[in-house]
Formats: C-alpha cells, sequence, structure tokens
C-alpha cells in the first residue's frame, strides 16, 4: 500500500512507522489514522504472534469509539499474553465506558494483581468500585489510604465535610511548604 501520511518500513524484520507529514509538524489526521490502522493490519498478517500489534490496533479503534472491535482486539492480546497490563486496562475502561461494571472490576483487579504498587491502576479500580457504590471494596484497594483516594470514598460516602476538612489540611500543608 501507499501511504501519504506514513513512511512504513521493515528493518531487520522490524516495523518502523515514521509519520511524516512534516509540513504539518505531523499533525494527527483522520487518514494517518486510518493509514495507522491498515499499516498494523499489515503488521498482523506478518507476524500473528506479537500482541503488541493487537494492542496498539485496538488503541486506534478506541481513538474511533470502535468499541466491539477494541474488545475483539484486547482479547486477542490475552490471548497471546495474559499478563499483558495495558490491554488488561484497556479492556477495564471500555467495559466502563459501555456500562458493564462488573466486567471492567474484573479487569481493573486482574490489572492491579500484576502490579499492585501501580498507582494508576488502583485509582482506576477505585473509581470503579466508587461507581458501583462498593465504598468498602475501594477502600480495600487504597492501602495505603493516598489522599485522593481517601476524598474520592469520602465524597462518595457523602461525607463532604469530613472530605472538605482533609483538602483544607492538605492545602495548608502545601502552602508551608
Amino acid at each position: 500500500m501507499d501511504y501519504q501520511t506514513l513512511k512504513y518500513e521493515i528493518d531487520h524484520g522490524l516495523l518502523l512507522l515514521t509519520l511524516n507529514r512534516p509540513e504539518n509538524l505531523n499533525a494527527f489526521t483522520v487518514q494517518m489514522a486510518n493509514e495507522l490502522v491498515t499499516a498494523y493490519e499489515r503488521a498482523i498478517a506478518l507476524d500473528p504472534l506479537t500482541p503488541g500489534n493487537f494492542h496498539t490496533k485496538a488503541a486506534l479503534m478506541m481513538q474511533q469509539g470502535k468499541w466491539p472491535e477494541v474488545i475483539e482486539l484486547e482479547r486477542r492480546t490475552l490471548e497471546l499474553n495474559p499478563d499483558f497490563r495495558a490491554a488488561i486496562l484497556q479492556l477495564a475502561i471500555i467495559h466502563a465506558v459501555v456500562g458493564n461494571f462488573a466486567e471492567a472490576i474484573d479487569y481493573a483487579e486482574r490489572a492491579v494483581e500484576l502490579d499492585p504498587r501501580a498507582v494508576p491502576l488502583r485509582d482506576h479500580l477505585i473509581f470503579l468500585y466508587v461507581e458501583v457504590g462498593d465504598t468498602e471494596s475501594a477502600r480495600g484497594v487504597s492501602n495505603p489510604p493516598g489522599v485522593n483516594d481517601h476524598l474520592l470514598v469520602l465524597w462518595a460516602e457523602g461525607k463532604i465535610r469530613e472530605a472538605a476538612d482533609i483538602l483544607d489540611g492538605e492545602v495548608i500543608a502545601w502552602l508551608a511548604q
């Protein structure tokens, strides 16, 4: 295929994709997104055993709002590498977006199990628990509790005054530095 906005090269078995719109500072366009999807389809055809190819195509499809395709691609990613954390998190996000909170929580829990110290993963799981009203589980994930996590749970429980007092204390401590 002839690409208008990309350079597509294979060097020593590695696919090298380069954005190629220097006159526009490589600004991202719909055409570029479509060309990237096509390029990753080629990459998958050439190497159907590399999970990153499926995950990257899924990320591009996610930008286009094609949720069923994203779910299928990320599931394929996980067939190839069950511990591919980015795919697991992407599935958690997609399921939350479409309102499947039970599946979103399952995927988020799986991601946190793989890397329990990853604060963004824990924050996402806490948010999902709060979204379904399970503040007890949210507190369990927030261990040790971070200020933001604690504030989110207090807010969800309707303890606005207590959250405001903590926030006031944090602002005062920050200003004193």
